[in-house]
């Protein structure tokens, strides 16, 4: 059966490259112009893939976020931060443990690349399953690491679909995991996760670098495993 035009799709698709063809992004008034669509229509689509990650805003420009990106990038880094599956493997075989490596996608963290012998993780890592980002060490980590206006609105819509005590404990966490560069976590029942931030091209951090593994043997060792992650970030 022949592919039909659905105007939604259309339009979605329109704001996307519309954007991506925009160095310094786009207002509202910018993509309904662009889209010659009334701008209540644009600002919910807009608003829905900021949500979900395809988009981002700033300074009240949209402009392209992770979410596409994530889709074809695998282990291909090079176009957010300085890293290669090689490294991950080489941790790995050094902590003796899984590390994962993921980035902010709307309000979840995504996996994409992984080195280790956990088939829950690397389940994850796999299908690009979304995690949600206050479970997660590498999701805490990341936030951690937004300017302060920004991580203010980050929570307040995050407030709207997560528990208050999940927003308070990280609230609690967020001077020591600035302060430390590390976040720790439960990564999956079970197993324990400690993350630390890799910075892009852009000086902001762009990805998670975390290590994960039964908590039985991680339980005594996160710290140190912790600052063989920040080690490695710092050498990049």
């Amino acid at each position: 059966m022949p592919g039909r035009h659905h105007r939604g799709v259309d339009r979605t698709v329109a704001i996307l490259e519309a954007v991506a063809r925009a160095p310094r992004g786009l207002t509202l008034t910018d993509l309904a112009r662009t889209l010659d669509a009334p701008v209540s229509s644009v600002q919910q689509l807009a608003n829905g893939l900021v949500a979900v990650g395809y988009l981002t805003m700033a300074n009240r420009r949209y402009e392209l976020g992770p979410g596409p990106f994530a889709l074809t990038m695998g282990h291909d880094w090079s176009s957010v931060a300085p890293m290669s599956h090689q490294l991950i493997e080489e941790l790995a075989r050094e902590l003796g443990c899984a590390i994962v490596v993921g980035v902010l996608v709307g309000d979840n963290l995504m996996y994409f690349d992984e080195a280790g012998n956990d088939p829950a993780i690397e389940y994850y890592a796999k299908t690009r399953s979304r995690r949600p980002i206050l479970r997660s060490s590498g999701g805490k980590r990341l936030l951690a690491g937004l300017p302060d206006d920004e991580l203010q609105r980050r929570l307040r819509e995050l407030s709207e679909t997560h528990p208050t005590a999940e927003i308070d404990a990280f609230l609690q966490q967020l001077p020591d995991i600035r302060r430390t560069g590390l976040a720790f976590g439960d990564a999956l029942p079970g197993i324990l996760a400690v993350a630390a931030g890799v910075p892009g091209r852009d000086g902001r951090l762009a990805a998670a670098l975390v290590a994960a593994g039964e908590s039985a043997a991680m339980a005594d060792r996160l710290e140190d495993v912790g600052a063989v992650l920040l080690d490695r970030v710092k050498n990049l």
